[in-house]
């Protein structure tokens, strides 16, 4: 990871202007430091992360999806996501290409097992499938729902739920979230949308994974959402996996809606920059990302610095080709492998703090590299190896994931996925953080003068020794308003700040100033 220091003049004025959406969390995280009940968050600045290896997931076993047809679609063909609903144990899922209907099945015992037949087959779905996409405007003719997650809300159980047009030829596509109401009842349930996650709808309407409560701060919100390549018209989408983060509290239990939400770009690679240059593995050297990859979930891990990608990938042996006959006769409609065995599932892990690095201005969201990836083999997988979707049970550390066409043992012409489950490792980092011991506060945060004030107001940190200084503002919502500092500071001598806002409203404003082991907040009013 690299960063640059920061190293302002004894007197620093910042003047501050604008501010991105966070999570509300912040709003409670400041009450309780001004309340001295706060305990530190884990991996902000107080112990660092560990990076998780491929190695430490723990295979629990599988189970299959009945092939039969309820309501509006089947499991056959299905290639969408999945989403854990934690209140009832259950799974919803995307069914047949074609349909886009949406069914929740309830997640059967877990068998550990090699041969499909030893798997348990899931009951008949206890909402049975029903179309999505076409019961809302649909103007831009979203016909693919790329991600979806299941949020508990005051007024109960929403699927929020992202889409995106297969061929979006001149790739002017805008819109890409809605939210179903009452996921408790999918055929009948309020459906409002589409909404559009601003700036750049093909690059943020896939999945979507809650942010650990110690990554929050850092990254600036509570949910990250993604995309990746691997549909037609490339130049539109990221070209590597994508992470941005967005509030979806903005979206789900709220009745009063915008068209436009912002989100923060913390990994994006578009067309000029992409993950790897050679989409087409000329040169037999590309190991990483080709145009056969697809990333179809990511999530960072509890407990750990990594942001886990998952999906597939093709054509790292033979290269790329375009429409052109394979080893085995068949004629590629598109972008394919020459060698039909060369497709693998596919993983690619990356540190978080290369992403904070990113959020904070110090390296350009097309310059992130995995610091591990490879094959993800599994137990049991399909005749063309492909994670189709995943999502994760975060109360217990179970890894879902979707295994594209991998059941080939209930009738010719049925090929539902196999959903296999791993279990996350478990650190000493993923426990509560009110488990973990209040840090000596091992710095000198003086009030701010004037209190309330009109144009600006002055406060001071004294540090015992030179060390690392993060501080930023936030209002009363917990959405950042500006990062005043973020570098390293000299220790046994007072350093000022002195803050002009230009156009914040009345009301009042928290300085959050974190340092490797403390963390302190402290309160200001704006009175213009």
């Amino acid at each position: 990871m690299t960063q640059a220091a920061l190293r302002p003049t004894k007197h620093t004025e910042i003047k501050t202007t604008g501010y991105t959406s966070i999570s509300k969390l912040v709003l409670v995280l400041g009450f309780l430091f001004l309340s001295g009940n706060a305990q530190p968050l884990l991996g902000q600045g107080t112990t660092p992360l560990p990076r998780m290896e491929i190695s430490e997931l723990d295979y629990l076993g599988a189970f299959r999806l009945p092939a039969g047809t309820f309501g509006a679609s089947s499991m056959n063909y299905a290639e969408g996501p999945i989403a854990y609903n934690a209140s009832r144990h259950t799974l919803f899922v995307v069914g047949h290409s074609h349909h886009q209907a949406l069914a929740e099945f309830a997640i059967p015992e877990l068998i550990n097992a090699s041969a499909i037949t030893d798997l348990l087959i899931a009951d008949a779905p206890m909402q049975a499938f029903t179309a999505i996409l076409a019961r809302v405007s649909n103007p831009q003719a979203l016909d693919r729902i790329g991600g979806m997650v299941c949020i508990d809300t005051p007024s109960g159980r929403e699927l929020l739920i992202n889409g995106y047009e297969y061929y979006d030829a001149p790739a002017d596509n805008s819109h890409s979230t809605l939210v179903i109401r009452d996921a408790d009842n999918l055929a009948t349930s309020d459906i409002e949308g589409f909404f559009s996650l601003y700036p750049d709808a093909a690059h943020v309407s896939g999945w979507m994974s809650p942010i650990p409560a110690a990554w929050q701060t850092q990254l600036g919100g509570s949910f990250l959402t993604g995309h990746a390549s691997g549909i037609p018209i490339i130049g539109r989408a990221s070209v590597g996996p994508s992470a941005f983060v967005f509030d979806p509290y903005q979206i789900v239990g709220s009745s009063t809606l915008p068209g436009t939400f912002e989100t923060i770009q913390l990994m994006d690679f578009p067309l000029d920059h992409p993950l790897h240059a050679d989409l087409y593995n000329e040169q037999r050297n590309n190991d990483i990302w080709t145009h056969l990859s697809r990333a179809v979930y990511g999530f960072i891990v509890p407990g750990t610095s990594t942001y886990m990608t998952i999906g597939y990938t093709g054509g790292h042996q033979s290269g790329v080709c375009y429409k052109c006959t394979q080893t085995d006769g068949t004629l590629c409609d598109g972008f394919c492998a020459p060698d039909v065995n060369d497709y693998a599932q596919y993983y690619w892990l990356w540190d978080v703090d290369d992403m904070v690095d990113v959020r904070d201005g110090f390296v350009p969201p097309h310059a992130l590299r995995p610091y591990a990836y490879g094959s993800f083999p599994t137990p049991i997988q399909g005749p063309t190896p492909a994670i189709s979707g995943a999502t994760v049970d975060f109360d217990t550390g179970t890894l879902y994931m979707a295994l594209r066409a991998a059941d080939t043992q209930q009738g010719e012409f049925n090929n539902p996925p196999i959903i296999a489950a791993y279990a996350l490792p478990v650190t000493s980092q993923s426990v509560s953080n009110e488990s973990s011991e209040q840090l000596p506060d091992a710095f000198e945060l003086s009030s701010a003068y004037p209190n309330p004030f009109h144009t600006a107001t002055t406060f001071d940190i004294k540090l015992p020794q030179t060390t690392d200084v993060n501080i930023k503002i936030f209002d009363s919502l917990g959405r950042l308003m500006h990062v005043v500092h973020n570098g390293r500071l000299s220790g046994n001598q007072p350093h000022s700040f002195n803050l002009t806002p230009t156009d914040w409203p009345a009301g009042v404003y928290f300085v959050h100033v974190q340092t490797p082991n403390a963390t302190r907040l402290l309160s200001v009013s704006h009175h213009p």
